[in-house]
């Protein structure tokens, strides 16, 4: 069965609690997934080189092949309403395809992590076609779109948008990546499961929440400060609450008995900045 999944990274998300009932299934690691597609340079100007890592996991998959395609288009509007696809552009580019690359790096026994099958797209000047002075300054994304492939022929799309902008070209600074060391609890790193519910908070790095002079629609200036948001995932085990702001404490009841296959207890924290940036950090128990 194919199964397709859009995850918008440039989306500003609020922090929501659920109850264990009501979680929503995606944060639990078992099926095909594509977690975060993770910009080296979220934020650059025209002509850079940027190196797009993805975050997967295939929990149930047991170690079969995997495989991708990517392109890159001109954002068609994804913002406002537009489907995350390149086809029909005319500034659709090919990175990987239509022949499908194997996946590498995700391996046994948790299946779960970043790949080091990365894919390398070029900024291109068209994506600045009919954008005002203003919408430069402000910057434009430019889509990114990568399709995972399992042997059974399950398949998950997922999308990223880099934002293109002058900012360098004015000596302001381009966003960047936040970045999470750890994962806390009770004010040490969790390395160790126990039988008790515990609260886990990130443990991020220096300057991961940027404070930024953001231009606004009439060229004026205003000064921000990053709302980091956490997505937590799991792959045994349950929490209280399915994303976190800065760093807020989620509640997570460690699994009963061990997972099987000789895996671990995954915790695989992604932290958001709202900007186009993005990290994890991947707790193997």
């Amino acid at each position: 069965m194919n199964k397709t999944v859009f995850l918008s990274i440039l989306v500003a998300m609020s922090g929501v609690a659920c109850s264990k009932d009501n979680l929503p299934t995606y944060i639990q690691l078992g099926d095909l997934r594509v977690l975060a597609l993770i910009a080296d340079k979220p934020e650059a100007p025209v002509g850079t080189l940027v190196t797009i890592t993805p975050v997967v996991s295939d929990v149930n998959g047991g170690g079969r092949a995997l495989t991708f395609t990517a392109e890159a288009c001109n954002d068609p509007g994804v913002g406002v309403g537009a489907n995350p696809t390149c086809v029909g552009s005319d500034t659709r580019v090919v990175l990987v395809g239509p022949t499908a690359a194997a996946v590498t790096g995700i391996a046994a026994p948790d299946f779960t992590g970043a790949a080091t099958s990365t894919i390398a797209v070029t900024l291109p000047a068209s994506v600045f076609t009919n954008a005002s002075a203003i919408q430069q300054a402000i910057g434009v994304p430019y889509l990114f779109v990568y399709k995972l492939i399992a042997a059974d022929g399950a398949t998950v799309t997922a999308f990223k948008r880099v934002l293109v902008s002058v900012k360098p070209a004015l000596g302001a600074v381009a966003n960047q990546n936040p970045s999470i060391t750890a994962i806390m609890s009770g004010g040490s790193a969790y390395t160790m499961l126990g039988t008790d519910k515990v609260f886990l908070s990130p443990l991020f790095g220096a300057n991961s929440a940027e404070t930024f002079v953001a231009i606004q629609g009439d060229g004026s200036t205003v000064q921000q400060t990053e709302q980091l948001i956490t997505t937590w995932f799991i792959s045994d085990g349950s929490v209280d609450s399915f994303r976190t702001l800065s760093t807020d404490a989620v509640g997570f009841v460690p699994p009963t008995s061990p997972p099987p296959n000789g895996r671990h207890t995954v915790i695989l924290p992604v932290v958001r900045d709202g900007r186009g940036g993005e990290a994890f950090f991947k707790q193997a128990l």
